[in-house]
């Protein structure tokens, strides 16, 4: 069965907890060694669903326009740490399959916004970064 959760779509197999299609760097779909469509599971599922859930910008998508991080406000047009992980947070936890963000870092690296989240999931504990 597929849901959909604010915006994020993910597969759940009784039994075999969270799947969802893999993507590259560029966010393409990825092909495993088979050349076929690679999907993700477990906690390697939900981080990738986590780290999509922040590069999606408030408002890009159509009918979750009030889902994704606000980084207008946030990082580009005033520079607000606080209010960037306030945002990110409650945008993790909306991921299916997180219970909490544990630890959430943010710094700017030569005009660059970068961070590093460690989130609890219902799989285990991960760590992302963007």
């Amino acid at each position: 069965a597929s849901t959909q959760r604010r915006g994020h779509w993910a597969w759940q197999y009784w039994g075999c907890g969270m799947r969802t299609l893999a993507i590259d760097e560029n966010n393409d779909l990825r092909r495993g060694a088979s050349g076929n469509l690679e999907l993700l599971n477990g906690v390697q599922a939900i981080a990738q669903n986590c780290r999509t859930a922040v590069q999606a910008q408030r408002g890009e998508m159509q009918f979750a326009a009030d889902t994704g991080m606000p980084t207008f406000a946030t990082a580009w047009d005033r520079y607000s740490p606080e209010q960037f992980e306030a945002a990110a947070r409650a945008v993790l936890l909306r991921v299916p399959g997180v219970v909490s963000v544990d630890e959430f870092a943010i710094e700017r690296r030569g005009g660059v916004l970068a961070y590093t989240a460690t989130i609890r999931t219902t799989a285990g504990q991960t760590t992302i970064t963007g």
